[in-house]
C-alpha cells in the first residue's frame, strides 16, 4: 500500500520485515491511523515507535554484522 506524500516511512533495511495483521474495533483502527497521520508517519513506523514507549516490552535486538550480510 502506497503512503501519502510527505509521510515518513521506515527506512528500507534490506529485508527482515514480516507482515503483521490483527483485528481491532473500527474506532481503534481509525484512532491509530489518525494518530500516525497527525505525526506525519506511516502506520507501520508509528507502531514501531509506539513499542519503544512500553516499559514492559523487551529491548530491541541488535542485528549482527553476519545477519546484515546475509540479508543483503
Amino acid at each position: 500500500m502506497a503512503t501519502a506524500p510527505g509521510v515518513a516511512t521506515r527506512p528500507y533495511r534490506g529485508g527482515g520485515t514480516i507482515n503483521l495483521q490483527t483485528r481491532v474495533p473500527e474506532e481503534l483502527h481509525q484512532r491509530y491511523h489518525q494518530a500516525a497521520r497527525a505525526r506525519g508517519l506511516s502506520l507501520s513506523l508509528y507502531l514501531e515507535q509506539l513499542i519503544e514507549l512500553d516499559p514492559l516490552a523487551p529491548p530491541a535486538r541488535e542485528s549482527s554484522d553476519e545477519e546484515q550480510a546475509l540479508s543483503a
